[in-house]
C-alpha cells in the first residue's frame, strides 16, 4: 500500500509496518529541467530497451551516455550497438565520479545487477535496476538498505507493476471491491534455443528466477506472504540442456493455493502468458497478460495492449465482460514513475523492505530455503 502524503508506507500480509521518509538533494533545482541519465552495463536482456525507450523520451531525458562492463556478456558489446545510438560510451569510474547525473540505470547481466546498483548508491545516485538483483540475499538485503539509508529511490524492472490491467484490478482488490483474493495462476512462458537454456544454469530455479520472478511479485503483491512455498522445478533434458527450463512454484495461502509457472521450452508460449485472478465474488483473467499493439511491418515491438475479462455473474456459462486497455509502452511507464520519484519524491510503487522480502520469496520458489 501506498501513502501519498510523501512517505512509504508498506505492509506485510496486509499488516502496517512502518514508513521511511523520502529525502532527496536539490529536488526543486531538479524539477523543471530534463534528467541526466548514465546507464551502467548492457549485458541484460531488456539493456538496449531501456536505453532506447529514455533516447525516445527526449523531451524528459538526457542521456548523458553508458558504459560496458567487465562483467558483461561479450556477444552484447557488438550485436546491439546500433541500440545505443551513438550517444557516448563512458567508464563506470566517469559515470560514478560525474554529480551532474541525476540518476543511473542498471542494466548489467542478472546476476551482478546487485554489485553494480550498489556502487551506484554508494556514490549517490538513485537507481533503476533490472529485476531481480543478484543472487545472494544479504548483498542484496545491504543494496536495499543502502537505499534507504540514503533516503534514494531504488526501482526495479518488474514490468507488470505497471500493466495497466492489472494495476486497475490491484487498486480495486485493494478497496475490497471483490472480496478476498482465493487464487492467483500465473504463466509468463517461451521458447529460448538450447544456448539460452544453458546460460540458465547459472541462476538458482533457472526459468523461475529469470521469468518466474514477474510473476511471484505479482502473487506477494496481490496477496502478501504466502503460508509455505512450495518449488516444483524441472529439468526438461532437451538438447541435454541441464538447467531448470520448467519451473513452477505452488503459493499456500489461508483460502486457497496459488502458483506461477515459467517455462523455456513453451514453443509459442509468448502469446499465451496468462493471469487469472480469482476472488469470492468476481474472477479477472488477463489472457494473453499483453500483446503487441501492431504487428504491421516495423511497428515497435515495446507499444502494448492488454485484453482483460472480469466476470462477476455466477450463471454457469457467464463470460464476464471484455474490455482492452489503451495503448501503452512496455518501459516508460516504469520508466516515468522512476523518474518523477527523483525528481518530485512520488513514491514508488513497492519500497526498499518490500523488495527485500520479495527477494526471499523468490528464492524459495526457486528451491532455495533462506
Amino acid at each position: 500500500m501506498i501513502d501519498f502524503s510523501g512517505r512509504y508506507r508498506y505492509n506485510s500480509g496486509g499488516k502496517e509496518t512502518g514508513t521511511t521518509p523520502i529525502k532527496y538533494a536539490h529536488r526543486e533545482a531538479m524539477t523543471m529541467k530534463k534528467i541526466r541519465v548514465a546507464q551502467i552495463g548492457i549485458g541484460h536482456d531488456h539493456a538496449s530497451g531501456i536505453f532506447n525507450a529514455m533516447w525516445e523520451m527526449s523531451d524528459e531525458v538526457e542521456l548523458v551516455g553508458y558504459c560496458t562492463t567487465e562483467d558483461d556478456v561479450p556477444g552484447f558489446l557488438t550485436d546491439r550497438t546500433e541500440e545505443y545510438h551513438g550517444k557516448p560510451v563512458l567508464t563506470l569510474e566517469e559515470i560514478l565520479a560525474d554529480k551532474s547525473i541525476d540518476a543511473i540505470t542498471v542494466e548489467t547481466v542478472d546476476s551482478v545487477l546487485t554489485k553494480y546498483a550498489k556502487m551506484a548508491l554508494d556514490a549517490g545516485f538513485p537507481v533503476h535496476m533490472d529485476k531481480p538483483g543478484g543472487i545472494n540475499q544479504a548483498e542484496f538485503e545491504e543494496m536495499c538498505d543502502t537505499a534507504k539509508a540514503k533516503g534514494l529511490p531504488l526501482s526495479l524492472g518488474y514490468m507488470y507493476r505497471f500493466n495497466p490491467a492489472l494495476r486497475e484490478f490491484e487498486e480495486r482488490c485493494k478497496a475490497s471491491e471483490f472480496g478476498d483474493i482465493l487464487y492467483v495462476n500465473a504463466e509468463m512462458s517461451c521458447y529460448h534455443k538450447p544456448w539460452k537454456r544453458n546460460w540458465l544454469a547459472n541462476y538458482p530455479g533457472g526459468m523461475m528466477y529469470f521469468l518466474g520472478c514477474h510473476l511471484v511479485d505479482l502473487i506477494y503483491r496481490l496477496q502478501g506472504e504466502p503460508l509455505e512455498v512450495i518449488p516444483l522445478n524441472a529439468k526438461s533434458g532437451l538438447d541435454d540442456v541441464e538447467s531448470f527450463d520448467n519451473a513452477f512454484a505452488a503459493f499456500r495461502y489461508p483460502k486457497g493455493t496459488s502458483f506461477a509457472r515459467t517455462s523455456a521450452t513453451e514453443r509459442g508460449g509468448y502469446q499465451r502468458r496468462n493471469v487469472l485472478i480469482v476472488c469470492e465474488n468476481g474472477t479477472f483473467e488477463l489472457t494473453p497478460t499483453e500483446y503487441r499493439s501492431s504487428d504491421e511491418p516495423g511497428a515497435d515491438g515495446d507499444l502494448l495492449k492488454t485484453d482483460y475479462h472480469l466476470t462477476t455473474d455466477t450463471a454457469w456459462r457467464a463470460s464476464g465482460e471484455m474490455q482492452t486497455t489503451e495503448e501503452y509502452h512496455r518501459y516508460k511507464n516504469m520508466l516515468r514513475a522512476f523518474f518523477s520519484s527523483v525528481q518530485n519524491g512520488t513514491p514508488l510503487p513497492c519500497t526498499p523492505d518490500y523488495e527485500i522480502r520479495l527477494h526471499k520469496i523468490l528464492l524459495k520458489a526457486c528451491g532455495e530455503e533462506k
